[in-house]
């Protein structure tokens, strides 16, 4: 199929370079419903997209079009060589600033990550024990969805880029319920919440600590009262919240972002200006071994970001590194934040609100705003803590970041290592 796609590649006239990205999967999955396996399912899919380039030049400037097309594999070599076409003629209206493509040694590169299981029903099995053994009366998961998804990436480009990389993870969507009845209230009532766990390893008491986690926070959720008037008060967020910020502050400082004036932020600009707290250091990593090119076939390289509070480095991917004249580090898919100096223990000292949902933590540099709307949070008012909900936060962004503190606990996902939890000072609730 490959050679087959590179003959009719390279057989129409007008074709200046091309990518075929071949994508293979393998997924085993199973749902279950109230404790009890409903459906299984096994997939076995090879799919194939090709990117064919076109250089132009229009008002003496120098362009590159491109366009993609996915391949059924049943397609004709003739019904092949029409698409191609097809595709060339999109690409002429595509005028991107001229730039090259990636280049490789012509050699084929296989990368690997450890492999989760060589036996993907019984993991299945077992993780769904996991997850239904600390149900309790009232307090279940109504729907639980499972998938180890097995994959292999090849991408080959017409300038002796070939690589593949194999890599798997497990998946797993959980529906938590609790039902019962508050004292002011004797009808029953059911509440329900929404959890996504991406695991790259099986690790039991990680997946253990999840699923409680899961059926604490939905309990909490049903006894979440009406948080009182605060005015200002510090608050935690933690895990996916502090992945979040941290990508948020790095955002816009990729080769796009500087190329598009998206940023007015310079290499060596100080983003927190400390006064009592914690400096933030954010880079971008490669997580895993099989994690070496991106989807243009650019080789990773780990870049830090902002170090110390300041801007270290800017980072992207080859098209925009080319138009701004530095080497792409590539569209690294690993965020990597280092550790704070604070403890736990510490860090939750004093009257506090600890959130564990949020609608998405809402960040704007230019106007030097933080806020977000709280799902479910706990407050602590120095003596006891207590489940809320319904309200939301916002602060000053900058001067928030003076005082940060930066927890010393690491959290770990398939795209983050760093930091579980980060306390931001003196914020608005509302």
């Amino acid at each position: 199929m490959i050679k087959k796609m590179i003959a009719s590649l390279q057989s129409v006239a007008g074709v200046t370079d091309y990518q075929i990205a071949i994508t293979e999967e393998v997924r085993h999955e199973a749902y279950f419903v109230l404790g009890k396996r409903e459906t299984v399912r096994n997939t076995d899919v090879t799919s194939y997209a090709v990117t064919v380039f076109k250089k132009m030049s229009k008002d003496g400037k120098e362009l590159l079009g491109s366009s993609t097309f996915n391949v059924p594999y049943t397609l004709s070599q003739k019904a092949l060589a029409k698409k191609i076409e097809e595709a060339l003629y999109s690409a002429s209206f595509v005028e991107n600033k001229a730039y090259e493509i990636p280049t490789g040694d012509g050699k084929k590169h296989t990368f690997h990550s450890p492999e989760i299981t060589d036996d993907p029903w019984k993991t299945i099995d077992t993780v769904a024990e996991i997850f239904h053994g600390y149900a309790k009366p009232g307090k279940k998961f109504n729907a639980l969805e499972i998938f180890l998804i097995a994959s292999k990436v090849r991408i080959i480009n017409s300038k002796g880029v070939d690589y593949t990389k194999n890599s798997a993870v497990l998946e797993v969507e959980a529906i938590p319920s609790f039902d019962g009845h508050k004292p002011e209230d004797p009808v029953n009532q059911k509440v329900e919440l929404y959890r996504y766990f991406r695991y790259r390893e099986i690790n039991l008491d990680t997946i253990r600590a999840d699923a409680q986690h899961a059926l604490e926070e939905v309990e909490a959720r049903f006894n979440a009262t009406k948080i009182p008037a605060l005015g200002t008060i510090d608050v935690i967020i933690k895990d996916e919240e502090v992945i979040s910020l941290c990508n948020d502050l790095i955002s816009d400082l990729s080769y796009a972002g500087v190329y598009n004036h998206a940023t007015d932020k310079k290499i060596g600009d100080v983003l927190q200006t400390v006064d009592k707290g914690e400096k933030l250091t954010i880079g971008l990593d490669k997580r895993y071994p099989a994690d070496k090119f991106d989807g243009d076939g650019v080789l990773l390289t780990p870049v830090t970001v902002i170090k110390n509070g300041k801007v270290e480095s800017y980072y992207g991917g080859n098209r925009f590194a080319q138009y701004l004249g530095v080497k792409p580090t590539g569209n690294l898919g690993g965020l990597k934040v280092a550790l704070g100096k604070t403890s736990k223990e510490d860090l939750f000292k004093g009257p506090h609100i600890e959130i564990i949902s949020l609608s998405g933590i809402q960040l704007d540099i230019y106007s030097s705003y933080i806020g977000g709307e709280v799902r479910l949070a706990y407050y602590f008012d120095g003596t006891k803590k207590i489940p809320v909900s319904g309200f939301s936060f916002s602060g000053n962004l900058f001067k928030t970041l003076e005082n940060i503190r930066i927890s010393q606990d690491q959290y770990v996902t398939t795209t983050y290592v760093g930091p579980k939890y980060i306390r931001l000072p003196s914020v608005e609730v509302l």
